[in-house]
């Protein structure tokens, strides 16, 4: 009886996966530590650039498309996303150059694989 009641306890998580515009700096370094430090966000399972590449705006900025991966509580994908795109626009690569914006193009969508 124990077992069972602990089972309803536990709350499933579900992986979900978005795509952000990152917008940085000319002369910002992406791959590294700014990479690294999104692998580090709590949650955060798998990154990967867009087919793209790093594009450049008209102002010589640098613009990627960024496949976030990641695990949250059913209902909870969209505020979390956001959090994680907030956190992704204060970061500087090793240098001091920054992410100037970041901004949310794919709606979070459910995976099939769940994680307790």
């Amino acid at each position: 009886l124990f077992e069972n009641f602990k089972y309803f306890l536990t709350e499933q998580k579900s992986v979900y996966e978005a795509e952000l515009l990152v917008k940085a700096e000319a002369a910002t370094k992406l791959y590294g530590r700014v990479f690294e430090a999104i692998r580090g966000i709590e949650g955060v399972t798998v990154i990967r650039a867009g087919e793209g590449g790093i594009q450049r705006d008209p102002q010589n900025n640098k613009l990627m498309k960024l496949y976030i991966r990641f695990y949250v509580q059913p209902g909870e994908a969209l505020t979390y996303l956001q959090k994680v795109s907030q956190k992704i626009g204060t970061m500087k690569d090793a240098d001091g150059d920054r992410i100037i914006s970041t901004r949310i193009t794919k709606l979070p969508e459910k995976q099939d694989k769940e994680y307790t």
